[in-house]
């Protein structure tokens, strides 16, 4: 049934006894694989052992990190509209690199330009270019708001200083391209999209689990929640506190 389903223990082994015992109930498409979201490979492969422990065997079983779960979604709900994904992060840092020579023209980028200077062979370039796919992708992430109000050309608070001034110019530069769509833009039409019309949805996933996850964005949990309407969400929290929190509270 759809819905957000929130186990929580103090123990990440009580969680995958929990978890195990969730799994035992099959999903209606018997080789429909089950999805179990998580941040780290280390992670994977200590779930694959517990649930293999705990029930004999763990097969048909995914275990996508969060981005690469919701691009996936995103395919699905989409469909065409994520065909010319250009600003994917393996394929950022090029364009970066491509279009930084005509950007260093430009008054703000002044500092960039005395930075890039004696770079014959490019080095600098290729290597700033990689640094700054990486923040513009945690951008997209952590500051969806930020990078839509740069694309607005709105000035907040926080471009007050130079390096936000430039770094709002390149940005807008690489999303001049109606066809450069980023993973901020997708998650906001997914989300849309889900609250449209859910009952045209037949191809999501029958149930969701999230598992060992310390923290995530509120980029990340909008779409989490919004998929709960649709699917079953089962999210598996480690709580580090052996008390219930109600009780803990203090009058005051």
């Amino acid at each position: 049934m759809p819905g957000l389903n929130i186990f929580t223990s103090n123990q990440l082994e009580i969680l995958a006894v929990q978890l195990a015992q969730q799994l035992k109930t099959p999903v209606s498409e018997t080789l429909k694989p089950d999805i179990i979201v998580i941040q780290s490979s280390g992670m994977e492969r200590w779930i694959y052992q517990a649930l293999a422990r705990h029930n004999g065997i763990c097969a048909n079983v995914q275990f996508p990190f969060p981005n690469t779960f919701l691009d996936h979604i995103a395919q699905q709900v989409l469909a065409d509209e994520t065909a010319p994904w250009t600003l994917d992060p393996d394929v950022l840092m090029f364009k970066i690199m491509k279009i930084l020579p005509d950007c260093t023209q430009m008054t703000e980028f002044e500092g960039l330009k005395a930075y890039l200077t004696k770079d014959a062979t490019h080095l600098k370039r290729l290597q700033l270019s990689n640094k700054l796919a990486d923040i513009y992708d945690q951008y997209q992430v952590f500051r969806p708001e930020m990078i839509f109000r740069w694309e607005r050309g709105q000035k907040g608070a926080k471009e007050a200083h130079p390096e936000d001034k430039w770094q709002a110019q390149l940005w807008r530069q690489l999303v001049k391209d109606p066809e450069n769509i980023h993973r901020a833009r997708l998650q906001r039409d997914l989300i849309k999209k889900l609250k449209t019309d859910p009952s045209q949805f037949t191809n999501l996933p029958e149930r969701i689990f999230i598992f060992g996850i310390s923290y995530l964005p509120l980029f990340h949990m909008e779409a989490f929640v919004a998929l709960s309407q649709l699917v079953e969400m089962n999210l598996f929290l480690l709580n580090p506190c052996r008390e219930y929190w109600s009780d803990i509270v203090s009058e005051k």
